[in-house]
């Protein structure tokens, strides 16, 4: 949090800030929105668990991660649903959550 506010402090003149994958729990989100300021919005990149699953999958095969592989990416989207699917919840509440339903990522 600490390092968010550090660079956000630095950066004061900018009309906005993107901050990919925070808050990740409810708690830094009740955080964040009590030290720092309320959040204007969320974007929320909705896919299945079997289309991440293929995806993360394709990415092991070049990404060189360790954790690219079927157990791990399982756990990571148990830990979503546990802890981060609840603050996309909170900010719907307040219709402060804008889902992308269909996406694709290009690379250069």
């Amino acid at each position: 949090m600490q390092l968010l506010m550090n660079e956000m402090n630095a950066k004061r003149g900018a009309p906005g800030f993107l901050i990919d994958g925070f808050p990740r729990t409810m708690e830094q989100a009740l955080v964040f929105e009590r030290t720092v300021g309320q959040c204007t919005f969320v974007l929320y990149f909705n896919a299945s668990h079997e289309t991440l699953i293929k995806r993360l999958l394709k990415r092991g095969e070049s990404s060189g991660r360790a954790d690219d592989n079927l157990e791990s990416i399982k756990k990571r989207l148990e830990t979503f649903s546990a802890s981060s699917l609840p603050v996309i919840n909170h900010f719907e509440k307040d219709d402060r959550v804008r889902k992308v339903l269909n996406f694709y990522l290009i690379k250069d």
